[in-house]
């Protein structure tokens, strides 16, 4: 039955928000998730020795220059200006030979961080590769859930030394 004139509209999901607002959900919400984290990355230094911490600092800013829905529609550059991403969670994934040795971080108001990765004894020696992932989770309402990330391979950043 259409509303009438004057009438609210129904409220989407309001089975569901009723059911979060009781602490009971009844279902899990829908999730949205949008490529719009630039990552920029660097390392301190440009070999490290095993046994020493790898420290790759990490600039997260908003555009992204890609399509933010991945569905592969190129989308124009939104301009010359961006913005630093606070708050978000930075993971720096480092390869070398058959090794991985995760890092983490949360950027600061200028959107950097600094994420160490111990080089374990087991490391060997050879050159880094490093993936970068950033992550942010907007506000939930009780129907939708939007996360923000971006992603970013740097291939031979540094070497590792006896």
């Amino acid at each position: 039955m259409p509303a009438q004139a004057g009438s609210p509209e129904p409220i989407p999901c309001k089975a569901e928000a009723i059911a979060v607002l009781n602490g009971k959900p009844k279902q899990q919400m829908e999730t949205v998730q949008l490529r719009t984290l630039h990552i920029e990355a660097k390392a301190s230094a440009k070999s490290y020795k095993i046994g020493k911490a790898a420290q790759i600092a990490v600039q997260v800013t908003r555009p992204a220059e890609e399509d933010p829905t991945g569905s592969d529609i190129p989308v124009p550059n939104a301009g010359p200006a961006v913005t630093p991403a606070a708050d978000v969670f930075v993971g720096v994934g480092l390869n070398v030979g058959d090794v991985f040795l995760p890092g983490f971080s949360v950027t600061d108001q200028m959107g950097k961080a600094v994420v160490k990765v111990k080089l374990k004894p087991y490391t060997v020696p050879g050159t880094a590769d490093i993936s970068v992932y950033a992550y942010y989770t907007r506000a939930n309402t009780p129907c939708v859930r939007v996360e923000e990330n971006g992603y970013r391979l740097y291939p031979k950043m540094f070497s590792i030394k006896r």
